[in-house]
């Protein structure tokens, strides 16, 4: 068993009983899964098509969507067979943290491996219920932002200037480092206006909501006043303009304002990886 095997709970044995019980059933509904030997599924599924493969996890997501097939075990199938992408993650993120410097984030000391497969599984009960056309793709797009944030490290998010049906074209550049150059201490007055209109325009498209936009708002004027022995590295999701702006807000602990934060910069990254409305284009 692997480690993102154990974290996920579930290994080669796990997986053998799930499709022994479940396989029928679930191809009764979905047809798309009897493209697939599932007695030698791994090997099945690297060996197909991209077009076959995606509505296979179409189909399983649909299966494990919450609140709608509402099955965990499709969930943990789908998770599974994910594993490849989830280990270029884990890597990913272990590079990240090793040269991130200072510990900032919530997660700091988190394993990996542990961060990697909770979020996996949630978003594999979650990708169904978004209509996602590339499955794995948005998966592993979501997962990769959520864990990166969590550590501490502020992912590469690119923004497309894109119809509501025109997906990855057109590329305006790196949103994570036009963020932080609109909202840090270094930004001029005209720069954190700049950084208001495109937050609220996220407000207007329905990506973030009021408080979060108020909470991100917030934290880069606090952002910006931190004396100077804290300004090294600070962003405005970081752990010390969290911190200023809960002894400013008492009742808000420092925690759940950068979980808020977090939050609304992981629903940022994914309007952006998907084009979602002109709002989000940032030039």
């Amino acid at each position: 068993m692997t480690t993102l095997e154990r974290f996920l709970g579930v290994d080669a044995e796990a997986i053998e009983s799930i499709i022994e019980r479940k396989w029928e059933i679930w191809a009764e509904k979905k047809p798309a899964l009897e493209m697939f030997d599932a007695q030698r599924l791994r090997e099945s599924v690297d060996a197909a098509d991209a077009e076959p493969k995606n509505q296979l996890f179409k189909a399983l997501a649909a299966l494990a969507a919450k609140g709608v097939g509402d099955d965990t075990e499709a969930a943990a199938l789908l998770a599974w067979l994910l594993l490849p992408a989830a280990k270029k993650i884990v890597a990913e993120a272990g590079a990240a943290r090793r040269t991130s410097g200072a510990k900032r984030a919530i997660y700091e000391d988190h394993p990996i491996a542990e961060l990697v497969a909770a979020e996996l599984f949630c978003e594999c009960r979650l990708v169904g219920r978004r209509n996602a056309e590339r499955v794995a793709a948005t998966i592993a797009g979501q997962v990769r932002t959520k864990v990166l944030l969590a550590i501490g490290h502020v992912p590469a998010m690119k923004a497309h200037n894109t119809g509501m049906g025109e997906l990855g074209v057109d590329v305006q550049g790196d949103m994570g480092e036009r963020l932080n150059n609109l909202s840090g201490a270094s930004a001029g007055l005209s720069a954190r206006e700049e950084l208001g209109e495109v937050l609220e325009s996220a407000v207007a498209d329905q990506v973030i909501d009021t408080e979060e936009c108020r909470t991100l708002q917030a934290l880069a004027q606090v952002c910006s006043q931190l004396p100077s022995r804290q300004l090294s590295g600070a962003t405005p999701w970081g752990q010390a303009a969290a911190q200023a702006l809960a002894k400013a807000q008492p009742g808000r602990s420092a925690y759940a304002i950068r979980r808020q934060a977090l939050g609304a910069i992981g629903k940022l990254s994914r309007a952006a990886q998907l084009g979602a409305g002109a709002g989000m284009a940032i030039s």
